[in-house]
């Protein structure tokens, strides 16, 4: 019984976590590229864009190029 009712929970802890990172999913809304965060990056680290795409605001990373 009890090993039943860890499964239960375990199950409902599974699909509570989808339902949340469906939530983080969707984004924020935009119409330009203005409308996005500006993210700040230090020298060591690879810089971070967010771009209007769709009237959603998208992340890429700007890799470096090496020679």
């Amino acid at each position: 019984m009890a090993k039943l009712l860890m499964f239960v929970y375990a199950i409902i802890f599974f699909f509570s976590l989808f339902l949340l990172s469906g939530e983080a999913i969707k984004g924020l809304g935009c119409e330009i590229d203005e409308d996005c965060p500006v993210e700040s990056t230090s020298p060591n680290t690879l810089s971070v864009v967010y771009k209007c795409y769709n009237s959603v605001c998208i992340m890429f990373r700007e890799v470096p190029l090496t020679p």
